[in-house]
């Protein structure tokens, strides 16, 4: 099913299918995308910033690799930034922990109109993502909204405030990006791709410990979140009239 035009709905109506997605994220990298070793949880709140999805390593890391999981054929980035240094930004995501001592290891955002309806907000939102990288994690982007004035790009803003000039993050809402973070030596790879409406979603890389990754499956997990809208929810996404 392609993607749809969110703003045909009200905000309300996507925060019902927001909620419904990140259960969908959770449950397929718990159903046997993740390793062993890791495990993800919703987050509501956590510390000085709130998740979408927190993806967690466990006490048996180092496991067999699950299903989906490419412990050496790495995606190719869309850019690759060595920022000087890395600021902190104070600020519901899924992440992935450690049951032997709760470390994280990667987050997933979904971006959601609230976070692009004012320009604090933005800067707000913005600042959450920034302040994950700079704790040393990796991080997903979901945003299949449009821009907005106040909010051109989230992918391509992060892009630069890390340093970078290329270009090739493109501004504009409607993307998925993953953003590798490396230690040593300090790097982050970012892979972008933009999404277009009426356009299946493609699958995301989502980075964990070492060099593995696993591709999250954007297009099931969404389908299964649509089918918890009320069926005069998503006529009206589709423009079908009420019945």
């Amino acid at each position: 099913m392609p993607l749809h035009d969110w703003t045909r709905v009200s905000a309300n109506v996507f925060h019902s299918f927001h909620v419904g997605w990140l259960w969908t994220i959770t449950r397929a990298l718990n159903g046997g995308l993740l390793p062993a070793g890791y495990q993800a949880r919703a987050e509501e709140y956590l510390g000085p910033f709130q998740s979408d999805v927190l993806t967690l390593e466990t006490a048996s890391g180092g496991g067999e690799p699950a299903r989906g999981v490419a412990p050496g054929a790495a995606p190719v980035p869309t850019v690759v930034l060595a920022p000087p240094r890395f600021e902190t930004w104070r600020e519901r995501r899924v992440a992935v922990f450690s049951a032997r001592d709760e470390r994280r290891v990667a987050v997933v955002e979904v971006v959601s109109p609230g976070n692009k309806d004012s320009q604090q907000r933005a800067q707000f939102f913005r600042g959450k993502l920034l302040e994950c990288l700079g704790s040393g994690l990796h991080l997903l982007v979901i945003d299949v909204l449009p821009a907005t004035g106040v909010a051109p790009g989230f992918a391509a803003e992060v892009a630069r405030d890390l340093g970078d000039t290329s270009g090739k993050v493109g501004p504009g809402g409607r993307a998925v990006t993953s953003f590798e973070r490396r230690s040593d030596p300090l790097a982050v790879r970012i892979y972008h791709a933009a999404l277009h409406e009426g356009q299946p979603l493609p699958a995301a890389p989502l980075f964990l410990l070492g060099d593995a990754h696993v591709d999250l499956p954007l297009e099931a997990t969404y389908l299964e979140a649509l089918e918890g809208l009320g069926r005069g929810d998503r006529d009206a996404l589709v423009g079908r009239p009420p019945v």
